[in-house]
C-alpha cells in the first residue's frame, strides 16, 4: 500500500514537472518572439525617422534655393 502511494506521488510529481517545463518553454518562446518583433519595429521606426529627416533637409534646400534665386533677380 505504501509503495503504491509513493509511486502515485512520483507519477503526479512527474506530471507537474512536465507542465512546469512546458510553461517555461512557452514563456521563453513568447519572450523571444516579442523581443524580436520589438527590435524589428524599432528598426522600422528608425528608418522612417531617417527618411523624414532627409525629406525635411531636401525641403529646406528647395526653400533656400528659391530665396537665393529671388535675391539674384
Amino acid at each position: 500500500m505504501l509503495n503504491a502511494l509513493a509511486t502515485s506521488k512520483d507519477v503526479h510529481m512527474q506530471k507537474i514537472d512536465q507542465c512546469e517545463e512546458l510553461m517555461i518553454h512557452r514563456s521563453q518562446t513568447w519572450y523571444s518572439d516579442l523581443m524580436q518583433e520589438l527590435r524589428k519595429n524599432e528598426e522600422t521606426d528608425r528608418h522612417l525617422h531617417r527618411v523624414s529627416e532627409i525629406n525635411l533637409f531636401i525641403d529646406q534646400q528647395y526653400i533656400e534655393l528659391d530665396i537665393a534665386d529671388l535675391s539674384a533677380i
